[in-house]
C-alpha cells in the first residue's frame, strides 16, 4: 500500500491486517505508472468503507467485476470521478487509433464526418488509459460534475 494509506490505517489498528507492507508513496506512484503504460485499469476496492482494502490494477480480461459490468451491468464496479473528452483542435483522427485500442469500455470510435476521434462519454469510466495512448495528448479528463447528463450516471 501507499505510505499515505499506511498513515491512515495506522490510525485504525482494526482494520489494519497483520503482515501487511507499506510502500513509500514514490514507490506506490512509480508502480501506478508502469500499471498504466501495460494499460491496467485503476481501481480503489473498500473493506468496510470508507477504509481502502487494495489497490487493484488489472486488465479487463482478468477482471470478474469489470466483465460483469460490461456484459450484466451489475454494480460491483462504479465509473469515476472523471470522463474523458477529446480537444478536437489537438486530434489529427490518425486511423491507428491507438487510445481506441487502450479502452475496453468501447467508449471511443473514429468519427468519419468531422474526421476525428470522439468519445461516448456514457460509455467512459474515466481510467484515463486512451490519454497515455493519444500521439497528439489530445485528450484530458473533465469532472463528471461539468456534464449535467452524466453527473449521476455510476
Amino acid at each position: 500500500m501507499f505510505g499515505i494509506i499506511g498513515e491512515i490505517a495506522g490510525k485504525y489498528p482494526a482494520y489494519t491486517p497483520k503482515g501487511v507492507e507499506y510502500l513509500p508513496l514514490e514507490e506506490g506512484e512509480a508502480l501506478i505508472e508502469m500499471f498504466s503504460k501495460q494499460g491496467l485499469v485503476h481501481s480503489i476496492w473498500f473493506h468496510p468503507k470508507p477504509f481502502i482494502g487494495m489497490l487493484c490494477n488489472c486488465g479487463c480480461q482478468d477482471c470478474v467485476p469489470i466483465k460483469n459490468r460490461l456484459t450484466f451491468n451489475t454494480q460491483g464496479i462504479y465509473k469515476g470521478h472523471y470522463l474523458a473528452k477529446v480537444d478536437l483542435k489537438r486530434c489529427i483522427g490518425c486511423q491507428a487509433m491507438p487510445c481506441k485500442s487502450r479502452c475496453i469500455f468501447s467508449a471511443l470510435y473514429f468519427n468519419p464526418t468531422i474526421r476525428r476521434t470522439q468519445i461516448d462519454m456514457a460509455n467512459c469510466f474515466g481510467c484515463g488509459l486512451c490519454i497515455r495512448a493519444c500521439p497528439e495528448n489530445a485528450i484530458s479528463l473533465v469532472s463528471r460534475e461539468e456534464i449535467p447528463g452524466l453527473r449521476d450516471m455510476w
